[in-house]
């Protein structure tokens, strides 16, 4: 059973990055600057073995698709379901980025179609704060009290996902990321944000290739493939050092969303996972959710699936539906 609390819809998670993060309008000149994939040959798969989310000794590139016959198969497995979960209006459309983080063969179902990112937006804000820590590991230790309510905040708690931080309260930074990260607490994130220097967000937001409030189209046209270039960076330690990139793709393992993923995964698989849910000023419903799965020993996957319709449980059994599709194919 679903719970979900729409205060306010109208100034949704994304609204809240661009009135906060970019309201000042400024420019700052590149102090974090991103590592760019040049196009060379991989390097060794081997995994480092002081890290279990992430391999910093592994790096790749995003040239054209490398498809083996298995992968090929379950590309067209994915656009089979989708195909029939549109017919039978389970969704009104779908999109499906997949990668093996190890090799390199990945693929693409309904490029054409973009989303509003909602609470996937949290981890930027999240990266922010571990590339303050990198040299300031302080501050994930300043206490913050949330000490007047905030109005107009659109909160999206669904059913297992209900835990919010409460008015009077005193918080750390970290156990604040950690709230709005694991539940997806709006109400951390606002707190969040307003102890962070917003040119640090925009900073994070530039070097991550995340547009301005100013290009409003490609603000609201992200796809699966763009949100999973940050999940990668997390992974290669090609942003934040390994230590933090460790850390956020830890609490990302520690989400509280069942009804997506997570419900199919088999026992003992970890995954590091991020829902958002976004409602457009049609009534259409947006879920998405996406993340690292490590389904085999040195064998991670990004998975990342976005949804747009008209029921979210509905639209949660399509993301179970090909999560299951490409569980089944790794684990044959």
């Amino acid at each position: 059973m679903w719970i979900i609390d729409m205060k306010k819809q109208s100034f949704v998670f994304a609204g809240l990055i661009t009135v906060i993060a970019f309201a000042i309008g400024a420019t700052v000149g590149s102090s974090y600057i991103l590592k760019k994939h040049e196009d060379h040959p991989f390097t060794s798969p081997e995994k480092s073995p002081d890290y279990t989310f992430i391999n910093p000794l592994y790096e790749q590139v995003e040239n054209k698709p490398l498809l083996t016959r298995e992968v090929e198969e379950l590309k067209s497995a994915i656009e089979s379901a989708t195909t029939e979960a549109v017919s039978e209006k389970i969704i009104d459309y779908g999109s499906v980025y997949y990668r093996d983080l190890n090799n390199g063969p990945w693929f693409s179902v309904g490029d054409e179609h973009s989303f509003k990112p909602a609470s996937l937006f949290k981890v930027p804000i999240m990266i922010g704060f571990f590339k303050i820590a990198e040299t300031n590991p302080e501050i994930l230790e300043k206490k913050v009290t949330y000490s007047t309510p905030y109005e107009n905040v659109a909160q999206h708690l669904v059913d297992s996902s209900t835990t919010t931080i409460e008015v009077g309260k005193t918080y750390t930074i970290n156990e604040l990321i950690e709230y709005m990260i694991i539940y997806s607490d709006n109400l951390a994130a606002y707190l969040l944000l307003e102890n962070i220097d917003p040119l640090i967000v925009v900073q994070v937001f530039e070097d991550l290739g995340i547009p301005s409030k100013e290009d409003t189209e490609a603000l609201e046209g992200f796809g699966p493939r763009t949100y999973a270039s940050y999940l990668r960076i997390l992974y290669n330690s090609t942003y934040l050092n390994p230590e933090y990139s460790e850390k956020a793709l830890e609490i990302l393992s520690r989400s509280t969303f069942n009804h997506g993923m997570r419900s199919v995964l088999i026992p003992g698989v970890k995954a590091g996972l991020k829902y958002g849910i976004a409602i457009e000023p049609s009534g259409k419903k947006q879920l998405h959710e996406c993340g690292i799965i490590y389904w085999q020993e040195y064998r991670p996957h990004v998975l990342c699936i976005m949804t747009t319709g008209n029921d979210y449980e509905q639209m949660a059994t399509y993301i179970t539906d090909v999560t299951q599709l490409v569980q089944a194919a790794i684990l044959k």
